[in-house]
Parts: C-alpha cells; structure tokens; sequence
C-alpha cells in the first residue's frame, strides 16, 4: 500500500466513509486497517458487543420486540479472565455507551459490575453515557458505578416512558450524584430529562436530589427538566464558571433568590419553565446582553401584565393587554436571533414601539409577535401602521421571517410613492399576516408600500382569516409581485 494511505488521518477518513456493517471486513484487509476499522466499530457500538467478545458458554441472545436492538444476558457467572480479550482489544476503543442501544438485563449488568475490579473501569475512555431510568432506581446506580469515569464528558439519564417515578427516587439519585462529582469530575454535560409525554412539562413539586456541580469546574451544558431546581441546586450551578447552556424548570410553588451579577457570566443560552414571578426575575438578574438564545416558559399565573413571556406553552386566559414596558429586559438581549411571542392576551403596540424593538436587535431574523385571530380573537384592531412596520423591518438588516400586527385602514393611507425616505429591506422574503387587519379600500396602496419597502417578499401568509379578507390579502400579494418587478428589477437579482 502507498506510504501516502497509511497516513491516520487517510486511513481515518476512509473508514469514516464505509458503512458500518462493512468495517469488520476493512478491519481484514490489512494490518493498516485493522486499528482505525476497529476504532469506529467500538467507538459508538450498536449493540451489545461486549458480550460476543466473551466466551461463547458466557452469554445468550433474547427475543425482543424492539428492531434493529439485541437483548443478551450471562447463562453463567462472570469471571475475570473472561474479560480478558475484550479489555485487551476493545475496551480502550469505547466512546460511548447507550441503554437505548444495549438491552442489557440489570442482572447481567450486576454480574458485570462484580467481574470488573473496583479500580478499574469497563470502559476506560468512555466519553457518552446515556443512561434510561429504569423501574428499579437502584439500576440507574448500578450504571453509572459500571460506566462512570474520568474521561466521560457528557451523562444523559432519561425517565422511561413507561413507568412512574418509584418512592425511593430521590434517596437514590441522590446518592448516585454524591459519587459522580468523583467519578466523572471532568463532565462537560449533563442532562436528566423526562421523556412521558406530558410528565414534568408541567408538574410541580419535585425537586433534583443534591447534585455536586461544585465538583464539575468543566461543566458546560446542563439541561435538567424532569425535576425542579430549588435554591440551593440553582446556586450551585450559577457558580459554574463555564457554563454557557442551562434549561431547568423551577417549580411554580416555589419563589427563588437569583444570584448577583457575578453568576451565569457566560452564559449563551438560558431555557427555563416557572412562574410568571420567577420569569421576571431570571430577565433581571441573568445579563440578557450576552445572551443568543432564551426562551422563558410560564407554567400559569392569574397576572398577564407583570411579568415577560417570550414562550407561552401553557398560558392562562386574560383580556389585560401586555406593552412593551413588560419586555424592557428582552431589548437588552442585542446578540438575539430569533424572538416569538405567543399568548392569549392581546400584544397592544404602537408605531413608536416597534421602532424601538427594530433599534434593539440588529441582529434578529425571525420576529413573530402575533397571535392568529380565528384563535383568540384581538378585542381591538393593532395601533401599528405600515409606516411603524416598515420602520421597525428596516432596522433589522438580518430579518427574514415576521409576523407583526399591523393595520391597514382606508383613512389612514400611508404615503405611497417613496415612503421611509427610500429605505427598504432585501432580506425579509416571508410575512405571516394572520394578526393583521386589511380595510376593503386600502388593497392598493398596501401592495405598493410593501413593493417599495420589501421587494423581496416572496410568501405572504394569511391563514386562519375570513374569506373576504384573505382575499384582500391575496390581491395584496398578487400586486406585490408585479409592483416590485417593475419599480425594483435591479433588487430582485439575488
């Protein structure tokens, strides 16, 4: 073979490019391939090769209803040297081990557990672990003192769909995470997620066990959303000096302290469900500047208008309008990209105040700031006019899909023929008009504002409106189209 293929970035690229099930066949080829194919087919195994490394007397194959998965348990008890060969050839290439991808009984997973010696690991450079919460909490301790150790960076422990949360839990988990601060201590990533549909988006109640975060100074990412956080779990991890990602749910009954402006400091992405009181809190004490993405879910709350809601999966009833003083703290967020505001309360805005939503994000592509009528209905019609939506679509040079409720009345026709001083958008292509208003007689003029300010438009979408009017917008669009051809042909050149 060419000096040049035995290079290990060659060889490695090669056997990135071979389908799985055809490894095992490159690892023959030659002594060349032999490591590189045997590093990928280890690296993420699919199923339970551990076990087809052993001796042939040690295991056996179960039926299982799950395709393309392997349930294997031992016929007999495992021993040391039966380990042998796999941790000569195979351990040290295991990146990541998944209970989705290995049906391994917790007996099986016991027996293991007793053959490994306590100072050594099964997997000694095992960097994933993705671990499913069975129906006996002890399993989920058995897991992590069979596969933790210093070289994991990222542990996912999913609840598994089927089963409630067992009595003794929380003792449980709790003393699994006392051990992880050292058995894991260079962990990047943790996750604990629900995974019932409906289960722990919305409960209240249950919080995390003790968690040594203080014990993960690497932790970048943690995205815990099956239990809530108390005070003392949120302090702990606002103290993390990397942290740049943080979804949690801090339950409703429960009002916290934020940190001082020390914590969170990098933070980048902030996703959390909780009250309306807690909600206004995270945007005072977190510093939104630095910030890319946030999404704030309220889980209820009679009192709409004190506090922010960038999300609102489950918002309760109210016809108090919320304003743009509400939001103050969002406008602070310069570096986002993408803002959706959903509710049942009416958005009451003015020209002045989309302007300044405009200024604050020069950033911002997506902006949806609407709600469809034929959902819940606007009890007036929007104070934005098109001169205010052209202002604030204008100061946005990234914006490429809104939704800003406007109204477009007979009376008050904006001026037409070079309106906004010839400013105009290249980038916005998509405007979803659902929660906008369209007089009979201002079909016209529409069409020729927005073929000035908005050339490139290419999709207006108006549904969930009356006939008539979706017809008015539809004239609108057809206009549009032709307007824009003629009064911008060197614009519409991409």
């Amino acid at each position: 073979m060419d000096e040049a293929l035995a290079l290990p970035e060659i060889l490695n690229l090669i056997c990135e490019a071979v389908d799985f099930d055809r490894l095992p066949t490159l690892a023959r080829v030659s002594k060349a391939f032999c490591a590189p194919a045997l590093d990928h087919i280890w690296r993420f195994p699919r199923v339970p090769g551990l076990f087809k490394s052993l001796p042939d007397d040690v295991w056996e194959e179960l039926d299982t209803s799950q395709p393309y998965s392997k349930a294997l348990r031992f016929t007999r008890p495992i021993v040391p040297r039966d380990l042998q060969r796999f941790r000569e050839l195979y351990a040290l290439r295991v990146w990541s081990y998944s209970d989705a991808l290995s049906l391994i009984s917790p007996a099986s997973l016991t027996q293991l557990l007793q053959a490994v010696p306590e100072s050594e690991k099964l997997f000694p450079n095992l960097k994933i672990l993705e671990l499913r919460h069975g129906p006996d909490p002890e399993e989920i301790w058995t897991r992590i003192k069979l596969f933790a150790c210093a070289s994991v960076e990222t542990i996912s422990i999913d609840i598994d769909t089927e089963l409630e949360p067992p009595h003794n839990q929380d003792s449980v988990l709790a003393d699994a995470f006392a051990h992880l601060g050292t058995l894991a201590p260079s962990l990047r990533s943790f996750s604990l997620r629900d995974t019932r549909p409906g289960f722990g988006m919305y409960a209240d109640g249950m919080l995390l066990a003790p968690c040594p975060f203080q014990s993960w100074p690497l932790l970048r990412i943690v995205d815990i959303l099956a239990v809530g956080l108390g005070q003392e779990q949120l302090d702990s991890i606002a103290a993390l000096p990397h942290l740049e990602d943080l979804t949690c749910r801090i339950p409703m009954s429960l009002e916290v302290e934020f940190p001082s402006e020390d914590a969170f400091r990098s933070l980048t992405g902030f996703n959390v469900r909780t009250s309306a009181a807690n909600c206004l809190a995270v945007l005072m004490a977190v510093p939104v500047g630095k910030l890319s993405s946030i999404s704030l879910t309220v889980l209820g709350g009679p009192e709409l208008s004190s506090y922010v809601e960038l999300f609102l999966r489950k918002p309760a009833t109210s016809h108090v309008p919320l304003h743009l003083d509400h939001f103050k703290p969002v406008l602070a967020l310069r570096n986002l990209s993408w803002w959706t505001f959903h509710s049942r309360c009416h958005f009451d805005l003015s020209d002045d105040d989309v302007r300044d939503i405009g200024i604050a994000f020069p950033n911002l592509e997506v902006l949806y700031l609407g709600r469809p009528r034929a959902v819940w209905p606007w009890p007036n019609p929007p104070r934005v006019t098109l001169e205010g939506f052209g202002t604030c679509v204008t100061s946005m040079p990234k914006l490429r899909e809104a939704s800003i409720p406007f109204y477009v009345a007979a009376t008050e026709i904006p001026s037409v023929k070079v309106p906004l001083d010839g400013r105009y958008t290249l980038t916005l292509r998509t405007l979803h008009l659902s929660s906008s208003r369209l007089d009979e007689n201002a079909t016209w003029p529409a069409a020729l504002f927005l073929s000035n300010v908005c050339p490139r438009l290419t999709r207006m979408a108006a549904d969930g409106l009356e006939k008539d009017e979706k017809d008015r917008w539809e004239l609108v669009r057809g206009a549009h189209s032709r307007l824009a051809k003629v009064r911008h042909p060197q614009l519409l050149v991409d």
